[in-house]
């Protein structure tokens, strides 16, 4: 079964809200999963910041190894790690999410203020927005749209790591995503260990895209 495009669920199951991506949740999960494996592995001996750059790290590079058969492909212009559908339509960035992340009733922020690369693209999924709406209107025209930016949000509080795939098209005064225009819950992951620890363990910057500093 190819995993770039699903086949119809099962009949009297809900549609994976992957679909329309061309993927399915069980992917993102596979790949999630082994990079909290690696995250495990971390001890007191690391350094401080070690369990959120290697789940950083390790989600990317999973969801790299399980995509790239499917045709996706790893670009990592501007120095922001990102994985691209293979019509080039969609890309997905690996990020941190505050304690909101893959809660239906909350809105999320990312961890970490973003630079300017990331600044670009989200603002370019605004103009794709736009652009889109117009061409609604305009059924003759037959421009190609141009790449949306999706932010694989991951948060974990104590046992559970909870996340999300969803389009951003905004930020908070501080440089945080706090703004989306879709938003795909995605199952959560239930640690089985007794090494549970708190927010502040897992901290660590996720990227090398310079924050933009507010003036």
């Amino acid at each position: 079964m190819s995993l770039y495009k699903p086949s119809p669920s099962p009949e009297g199951q809900p549609p994976d809200p992957l679909a329309r991506l061309g993927l399915i949740s069980e992917l993102l999960t596979e790949a999630r999963g082994r990079a909290q494996h690696d995250v495990n592995e971390c001890t007191q001996l690391d350094p401080p910041g070690a369990r959120g750059q290697i789940r950083h790290i390790r989600t990317v590079r999973y969801l790299r190894e399980l995509t790239i058969p499917l045709g996706w492909r790893p670009d990592d212009s501007g120095n922001v790690a990102s994985t691209v559908s293979p019509d080039g339509l969609i890309a997905i960035v690996v990020t941190a999410g505050d304690d909101s992340t893959g809660l239906n009733h909350r809105n999320p922020k990312t961890k970490y203020p973003k630079g300017e690369v990331t600044h670009r693209r989200v603002m370019d999924n605004v103009q794709l927005n736009l652009f889109v709406d117009a061409l609604a209107a305009l059924e003759n025209e037959k421009s190609k749209p141009e790449r949306t930016t999706w932010v694989l949000l991951q948060n974990q509080m104590g046992n559970v790591v909870r996340a999300e795939l969803s389009c951003p098209n905004g930020f908070d005064e501080s440089g945080r995503i706090n703004e989306w225009s879709d938003r795909l819950i995605l199952p959560d992951l239930i640690l089985d260990t007794n090494d549970v620890w708190n927010d502040n363990d897992d901290q660590g910057d996720d990227g090398f895209d310079v924050p933009v500093i507010p003036r």
